[in-house]
């Protein structure tokens, strides 16, 4: 089943160098990759579609800073952070349930049991 992906990457890297003993480099990075969820297929109407998908997100930043303070010696900070996140699209049972109009799914909440004495 033919559905569409979107999958992007950028990549921003900075050095810079503020004396001849101090010097910096930085970088930050974001990723998304998008695609359908064959899992889930919708079969009503004349093509049948994927109506959820999946999410993969993904950031971070990095950086260097060296520092020579003395001939025979340098300092060097390091630090980093990366985030990878998943997130699923789907479609709940209450919307499919109300969209097929089966008795009993008339609330926001789902199903609603009545019970008479």
């Amino acid at each position: 089943m033919a559905a569409p992906l979107k999958t992007d990457f950028v990549s921003f890297r900075l050095d810079h160098k503020f004396t001849d003993k101090i010097q910096f480099f930085g970088r930050y990075m974001y990723s998304r990759n998008v695609a359908p969820n064959d899992f889930q297929v919708d079969l009503r109407g004349s093509t049948p579609i994927t109506p959820s998908g999946t999410n993969l997100r993904g950031d971070g930043e990095y950086g260097d800073w060296i520092g020579k303070y003395a001939p025979t010696s340098r300092t060097a900070f390091r630090a980093g952070w990366i985030r990878a996140r998943q997130d699923f699209t789907v479609v709940r049972p209450r919307d499919s349930a109300a969209s097929l109009a089966l008795p009993g799914t008339d609330s926001a909440d789902g199903p609603s049991l009545s019970l008479r004495v």
